[in-house]
């Protein structure tokens, strides 16, 4: 029979829960970065060249620094 110390069962069990938190950590910030990736993205204004963050669902942002309208939208080549 396999003999199992008190002090061997309680590290292995920590260990577990710490590896459990772990994975699901790294699978939440994964999830968290995709979904600031969909709304966000980084715009720079053309008239003050300050870089800032615009929402990719809107086609016009304003500018933080000089308060300009700023086009979102790719331009089509």
């Amino acid at each position: 029979m396999i003999t199992l110390s008190f002090s061997f069962a309680i590290s292995f069990f920590l260990s577990l829960w710490i590896s459990i938190v772990f994975v699901m950590w790294i699978l939440y910030n994964d999830h968290d970065s995709y979904v600031l990736k969909e709304l966000l993205k980084v715009v720079q204004c053309p008239y003050c060249t300050h870089v800032f963050w615009g929402m990719a669902d809107k086609e016009l942002s304003s500018c933080p620094h000089c308060k300009s309208y700023v086009n979102l939208e790719e331009p089509k080549r």
